[in-house]
């Protein structure tokens, strides 16, 4: 029989699985903290932060080959979203949505909006290496 911990932990693990991993996302620092503080088998945990740093530097690496075809794209990109606003203060923001320092930053990122949403300020938020659905 499985102790309530292990059990817990076990739990656990499939939950980061399957919300985290799955859908190419990383749990944030304070995330991890709270996961950490949950979980007793710390052999469990180690075993999680190893699959999420190796399906980051898979998704990295994948990213890599369509590095020419970025290469390629940012004079495209510098037309589309940037020459339009010249002359004007730009808010740049790059995120992607499986990034967790990316989503920590959202809610500041708003307030920010909300405090320059009336002046002569442009907000452009670029979404990169993520799904469309996300």
């Amino acid at each position: 029989m499985l102790s309530t911990a292990l059990t817990r932990d076990l739990v656990i693990s499939q939950g980061i699985s399957k919300y985290y991993l799955s859908n190419n996302l990383l749990p944030t620092i304070e995330e991890w903290r709270q996961i950490e503080i949950k979980m007793e088998n710390k052999s469990i945990l180690n075993y999680l932060k190893k699959q999420s740093l190796e399906k980051t530097t898979t998704i990295e690496k994948k990213d890599d080959t369509n590095q020419q075809a970025i290469n390629n794209s940012i004079d495209e990109a510098k037309a589309k979203y940037i020459d339009k606003y010249k002359g004007k203060v730009l808010y740049v923001d790059f995120y992607a949505t499986w990034c967790g320092p990316c989503r920590q930053e959202i809610p500041y990122a708003k307030q920010l909006y909300q405090e320059f949403k009336h002046k002569d300020v442009v907000f452009l938020n670029l979404c990169a290496k993520s799904k469309i659905e996300d």
